[in-house]
């Protein structure tokens, strides 16, 4: 995972980081750090940042890829929300190029769990009957 990371482009997350060296602040997590705990963890059906964060602690494959940088759920939700769309792209080429060369194999589906606002309208929820039809529907034509 670690050598497959290294092979990336990640040129824009780095020039994003404000914090510099020898100046007042707290360093940034390395891009390459969180971008490799968060390709693992998809690739093992995780896609919480508070469960990443335990994972963290307390495995040892996500610890080695941590390699003794401190990161928490928030340092890691941030980096997921902050960088999303290219996070996104990132990681669904990635998982696309790991199962393409036999590296990895896709058992489970990770969701990040990212609230989005609906367009719905809020009145469309009060025909229960109709969504419930068409979510059924749906359901049996994607099992085929």
């Amino acid at each position: 995972m670690w050598r497959f990371v290294e092979t990336l482009e990640l040129r824009p997350f780095y020039e994003a980081i404000g914090s510099r060296e020898g100046e007042a602040g707290r360093p940034a997590a390395d891009p390459k750090v969180l971008l490799a705990l968060w390709l693992y963890a998809t690739l093992e059906g995780v896609g919480a940042a508070r469960e990443l964060d335990r994972l963290v602690r307390r495995d040892v494959a996500y610890r080695w890829l941590a390699g003794g940088v401190p990161v928490n759920y928030h340092g890691l939700s941030d980096f997921r929300v902050g960088w999303s769309e290219a996070l996104d792209r990132l990681l669904t080429e990635s998982v696309t190029a790991l199962v393409s060369a036999g590296l990895v194999g896709l058992d489970e589906i990770a969701v990040d769990g990212t609230k989005v606002r609906s367009p719905a309208a809020a009145r469309s929820f009060t025909r229960g009957e109709d969504w419930r039809g068409s979510s059924s529907r749906r359901q049996r034509e994607w099992r085929g």
